[in-house]
């Protein structure tokens, strides 16, 4: 028998234990690697560029680490094809597969579409995420907007055959795609079905040359910079002559500008548009791995319809000169 005060001493600790505010999540401990310390104040940076409202946060582990390759490339490539969308509109489930790896994303409930700026800043902060932490894990991952789930991103091993059900795909996730936004990503590094001359691209009425030059970037550079300029792409309208972008930051060492090389720009067509921008982006750190993670400063050129609509360069910061000391500036120019 227990004794008045062994009881009240029972009923207090339940008391506590049921009040007890739950401890924060946090990422195991042995995903904390980071390899640049260049990364390490990443957040401060990530709130010039998306809301501080939204957040990502990295769930419990779903499987066995991935290939880090095809993690960051295929994440990279997502990011680029979902920001090629109207912004505005929303973001059907969908799941991005290769012969590895697949990307699902999904609103905050199962077969449930989420705001495509929603999943434009998630894939950016996932791929941050992975850079930062060194984490190339199979997660789950939380889009959160202030307190509100606003949708999930799940990353995982290419599983067997998915179960079909009607006209739409589900994942070990539950996310319901239609068959048409089941995206075979097939090679990161020929993404988009270009025909490969040398560093030059050919893709229908698009022609791009991307060459290597000069110093080395880092790898974790390269991807944040190029994913930036993604991320302030995407609100940009289909149809929106572009003219200019510059992505200036010592955050990433490096600098990033493509524009027009006609002054004024010129005011009739071709134009660059947020697709063809978009392509060329994304083909950047793939040639890198084409060419033996090489990872370097770049010189950029585009035509459409064999007319000159774009130049540029992707520099380091230290090989410039008059730049400021901001971490970040970022300008889009269009008409």
């Amino acid at each position: 028998m227990w004794s008045p005060f062994q009881h009240i001493v029972l009923v207090l600790c339940l008391c506590a234990l049921i009040s007890a505010t739950p401890a924060p999540l946090t990422i195991p401990r042995d995903t904390h690697r980071s390899k640049d310390s260049q990364l390490t104040n990443l957040n401060t940076t990530l709130g010039q560029i998306v809301p501080t409202a939204f957040t990502v946060v990295p769930g419990i582990l779903t499987g066995p680490t991935l290939p880090e390759t095809s993690c960051l490339l295929q994440t990279l490539v997502a990011l680029g094809r979902t920001a090629s969308e109207n912004f505005n509109d929303r973001q059907n489930p969908s799941i991005y597969v290769d012969p590895l790896f697949a990307i699902e994303l999904d609103g905050r409930r199962t077969g449930a579409s989420l705001d495509r700026k929603y999943a434009v800043w998630g894939l950016y902060g996932v791929l941050a995420h992975m850079l930062r932490e060194d984490d190339y894990r199979a997660r789950l991952y939380t889009l959160r907007w202030q307190t509100v789930i606003v949708g999930r991103i799940r990353l995982s091993s290419r599983t067997p055959p998915r179960l079909s059900v009607g006209n739409s795909t589900t994942s070990e996730m539950g996310t319901s795609a239609p068959e048409n936004n089941v995206i075979q990503l097939s090679n990161a590094t020929t993404a988009f079905n270009s025909t490969t001359l040398g560093t030059r691209f050919i893709e229908g009425n698009l022609e791009y040359s991307i060459t290597p030059v000069g110093q080395t970037i880092a790898e974790e550079n390269i991807y944040m910079t190029v994913a930036t300029a993604l991320v302030k792409t995407a609100p940009i309208p289909i149809t929106e002559p572009i003219h200019m972008l510059n992505v200036d930051t010592r955050a990433f060492n490096s600098h990033l500008r493509i524009a027009d090389p006609y002054d004024p720009p010129r005011s009739s067509p071709p134009f660059l548009l947020k697709l063809f921008l978009i392509k060329v982006l994304c083909q950047i750190p793939a040639l890198m791995v084409v060419e033996g993670n090489h990872w370097s400063e770049v010189e950029l050129g585009v035509k459409i319809d064999n007319v000159i609509v774009a130049t540029g360069s992707l520099r380091r910061v230290e090989s410039m000169s008059g730049l400021g000391s901001g971490s970040l500036d970022v300008k889009v120019s269009t008409s």
